[in-house]
């Protein structure tokens, strides 16, 4: 993504009045813009070809998927929030979690989850 894409994408939702069903409305301001651009940056990075990849240990295997866009949700997760975003591969959509973590007002994507695939939910899988 471009920068000027990056910067239209922050601009959309910065203004959108449009609830998800994982939104937070205390998440405000700095915080809010900070946790969506970072998940954007990282989005940008990660890309190879145009491609966004990323380990399914349902289904173990790992995904190629093409970018669609950021939510304007953002759920806080104990210490970290969650930013999601939507993909696609071929006809499956899916949508990634992308953890952030906040640290003197740093916000950074520590890890990505696949959150939906289709119409089906998943949870968040944890090692024990």
């Amino acid at each position: 993504m471009s920068f000027k894409r990056m910067i239209s994408v922050l601009i959309a939702l910065s203004i959108s009045v449009t609830a998800h069903a994982g939104d937070d409305p205390s998440i405000q301001g700095d915080t809010r813009k900070g946790i969506q651009a970072a998940t954007a940056t990282y989005i940008d990075q990660a890309q190879v070809g145009g491609s966004f990849y990323i380990y399914d240990p349902v289904a173990d295997s790992v995904l190629e998927l093409k970018f669609k866009e950021v939510h304007a949700g953002i759920a806080k997760k104990g210490p970290f929030f969650a930013s999601c975003a939507d993909f696609s591969a071929g006809d499956t959509a899916y949508d990634l979690d992308f953890l952030v973590a906040e640290k003197n007002g740093v916000f950074k994507v520590f890890d990505v989850v696949v959150h939906k695939v289709g119409d089906q939910k998943r949870d968040y899988l944890v090692s024990k």
